[in-house]
């Protein structure tokens, strides 16, 4: 599937070299499979007219062949890979040949594609500043009555249209000097609107305060007299009011006087000053939930099986006739493209439903004998996504603990002759569960180094279990690849190295489709 950002020659050649690496104690052979695959990926994007991918993998197969293995791995100058060095050479001049042919096409596609930018973005400027130029002109409109033009104020402020109503007056006038012996003076502060409003509740509603008056019947809004008796005056020098000036207080009062609440029938109404007169009481607690009547572990539901417990029936039953799994039982249903770990994104991968229960079957000779048994993923890329076509079984050797394959050049030619590429491996644990040895993730770093989606299948018969699994990256690929020790041993920060794919949301997709198992054995 072609990409839908269309990228500059610069940018296509950087995400080239960012995925190539040369690792100095892997073989070379490993090496020259890598650039083989690299070859192959790119002769299938250009046979499909996906000329970017193709571009980027045709760099790979240069930088890797011309560049990185002559400078950087210690084998590559060794008599016995001089064959195979010469087979390299002779298709790096090839691939070098492509890449001057599919340069220009991408340039002048990435012209074209940024021309279309570039307009498209001239366009929105040119609507915005339309737009903005007919919001200006909204700006000024004629009076029709009177033929004036009047101005709408963009920055239309509370306080300016406020400030010259009697709430700044009302301000002015409570700035009366408190020095004069007269108290008979009085200050009437104004509300805007109280007057007039708030009436439909039948009240009436005043603001005056004479000064000096310190009960509070004589607070604002207090015109209301509920029908209760009335509490004992209190001097402001015991609860000041809040519509007192400062300036009014004197300097030196006397001690305050303890205030007592009379006994009132009823609750005060909401806009009642001072503390309520009944004693408050909380409501109760709900009562607890006596222990012996919660639900119990036994009686909840139980939780959903894991993948894995999907593919124990379909994988593992003998009778011929049980029906394969359905795609819609299964948690990779759709189409998914994954990422690692370090953000790189992986392509999509297709895998035979039944493709562990054909292989069982045919491992079952030596699961008897407590041997391990291995087989080869093959199959094809297409749209950007691959699928497994071919199951091969190469020639072995095998042990309770491992299993080696033998004369890889013979499955090596088998791909190449029918195009297929490597996409992982599969074996079996006839006496252990399901997880990856060291020697198995030593194994799959090989596959996983020449295709980053490739995976590892354990089949687990004794305990009825398959697992997909791949290295993180990172950091499990790049450990492992730089773990010179061999045979069983641990590698740090051993927990993050692989991921089981049945227990995630992967790039691997299980469909119902038939494979092609070739026995070369």
């Amino acid at each position: 599937m072609p990409s839908e950002r269309i990228l500059s020659i610069k940018e296509i050649e950087e995400q080239a070299s960012a995925g190539v690496k040369v690792y100095r104690n892997i073989t070379l052979k490993t090496h020259l499979r890598t650039v083989s695959t690299m070859l192959q990926q790119a002769n299938s994007y250009k046979k499909e007219g996906n000329f970017q991918e193709a571009y980027k993998f045709y760099m790979r197969f240069a930088i890797m062949a011309l560049e990185k293995l002559p400078e950087e791995h210690p084998e590559y100058k060794k008599l016995k890979y001089k064959p195979d060095i010469i087979v390299l050479n002779k298709n790096a001049h090839k691939v070098l040949e492509e890449i001057a042919a599919l340069k220009p096409a991408l340039e002048e596609k990435f012209n074209v594609y940024k021309r279309v930018q570039e307009e498209a973005f001239r366009n929105k400027v040119e609507l915005r500043l339309k737009e903005e130029q007919h919001g200006n002109e909204l700006t000024e409109k004629p009076n029709e009555s009177s033929g004036e033009t009047f101005k709408i104020q963009e920055n239309w402020s509370l306080m300016e249209e406020l400030k010259d109503t009697n709430l700044r007056q009302s301000d002015a006038r409570t700035e009366i000097s408190y020095k004069e012996k007269d108290t008979s003076t009085e200050t009437r502060i104004s509300y805007p609107g109280v007057s007039d409003h708030n009436q439909s509740d039948g009240y009436s509603y005043s603001a005056t305060i004479p000064i000096g008056s310190t009960t509070i019947q004589n607070a604002p809004f207090m015109t209301y007299q509920p029908s209760f008796p009335q509490p004992h005056p209190i001097s402001h020098h015991q609860i000041p009011s809040p519509y007192t000036v400062s300036s009014a207080i004197p300097h030196s009062s006397p001690p305050p006087a303890t205030f007592t609440a009379p006994h009132m029938p009823i609750a005060a109404p909401p806009f009642a000053i001072g503390p309520p007169s009944y004693p408050f009481q909380p409501p109760a607690l709900p009562p607890k939930v006596p222990r012996d009547t919660r639900p119990s572990l036994a009686h909840r539901p139980p939780l959903p099986p894991k993948p894995s417990g999907y593919l124990s029936d379909a994988y593992f039953t003998n009778n011929s006739s049980t029906e394969p799994l359905k795609k819609e039982e299964f948690a990779h249903d759709v189409e998914f493209q994954d990422y690692t770990e370090g953000g790189e994104p992986l392509r999509g991968i297709s895998v035979p439903l039944d493709i562990a229960k054909k292989f069982l079957r045919i491992a079952s000779p030596n699961t008897k004998k407590n041997l391990e048994t291995c087989g080869i993923l093959a199959g094809t890329l297409s749209q950007n996504s691959f699928c497994i076509t071919t199951l091969i079984i190469p020639k072995q050797t095998a042990t309770s603990d491992t299993c080696t394959a033998t004369n890889e050049e013979e499955f090596c030619e088998f791909q190449d002759e029918n195009n297929l590429l490597m996409l992982g491996w599969i074996h079996t644990h006839p006496t252990q569960t399901c997880f990856m040895s060291s020697m198995d993730l030593h194994t799959h770093s090989s596959y996983q180094m020449i295709l980053p989606e490739a995976i590892a299948i354990v089949c687990a018969p004794k305990y009825k279990e398959v697992g997909i699994f791949r290295l993180t990256s990172p950091p499990g690929l790049q450990i492992v690849l730089n773990c010179e020790e061999r045979g069983f041993h641990p590698h740090p920060n051993e927990f993050n190295i692989c991921k089981n794919l049945n227990e995630w949301p992967s790039h691997v997709v299980m469909k119902d489709m038939d494979v092609n198992v070739v026995d070369l054995r």
